[in-house]
């Protein structure tokens, strides 16, 4: 992994990350709507070697060798947030999904050890959401086994549950995010992130813990037969792989 611009970051109030794979071009055309903000510090973590980012050098970029995918690129987000720069929260938001510093200030008083508050409306909570040290410490990481982008976001939320904490929605339009991103996953992956959701889950969440193994806490998140298949005999996820290289 390779920073960019690393001298850059301010001590702000609020930290956000922006991940990204293929949409810094397109984050451009909204830039504006956060750039000045006061009280804002971005970090971006680019997971698609964009040569768009270049074109950024107000703020640090974490850029990786390979795609983590989406839950990848928030188990960065926390890492880099929590054990590098120290921060008990941060804000984790995707370069499709326009936001201002009023939802950023919104989303930040909302957060806290208890719950995961997320923007958008109709089940995009987490392309812009909160996140404290101590509710990743119980939930635990993103799991990784979901491929590129897809039921990840559900797996933390029924995890969050079991766990006696909760993700709320603060209502934004979901119009203000336009899923680039996820939109490259192909239905082979899609029908396989599903399987494993319903494998790991049941077919309605009926079960408290991780395949229906009371043995396995709902944080618990090991090595699955998808997860090798695209990256090969790996013995821990992706972005774990990267964070070592820091």
């Amino acid at each position: 992994m390779r920073i960019l611009n690393k001298d850059t970051r301010k001590d702000k109030k609020h930290l956000v990350f922006i991940t990204t794979y293929k949409g810094f071009e397109y984050f451009k055309t909204w830039y504006h709507h956060i750039k000045d903000a006061e009280d804002t510090q971005l970090i971006g973590i680019d997971s698609g070697n964009q040569l768009a980012v270049e074109d950024f050098t107000d703020f640090p970029i974490y850029q990786t060798s390979f795609n983590v995918g989406c839950s990848g690129c928030w188990n960065i987000a926390a890492y880099i947030g929590f054990n590098i720069y120290g921060a008990d929260k941060i804000i984790i938001g995707q370069d499709d999904a326009i936001f201002n510093e009023n939802m950023v200030s919104h989303l930040w008083n909302t957060t806290n050890d208890t719950t995961l508050a997320g923007a958008y409306n109709r089940g995009f909570e987490f392309s812009l959401f909160g996140l404290t040290k101590e509710f990743y410490n119980t939930v635990g990481m993103f799991d990784e086994n979901f491929i590129y982008a897809g039921c990840e976001d559900n797996d933390y939320t029924h995890r969050a549950k079991m766990l006696n904490k909760r993700v709320q929605g603060l209502g934004y339009s979901a119009d203000m995010n336009i899923s680039l991103n996820s939109s490259t996953v192909v239905q082979p992956v899609r029908t396989y992130n599903a399987t494993y959701l319903h494998m790991k889950w049941g077919q309605n969440y009926e079960y408290q813990n991780p395949f229906n193994d009371p043995t396995q806490s709902p944080a618990y998140c090991g090595i699955h037969s998808g997860l090798i298949d695209v990256y090969g005999d790996v013995q821990k996820f992706p972005s774990l792989t990267e964070v070592d290289t820091l």
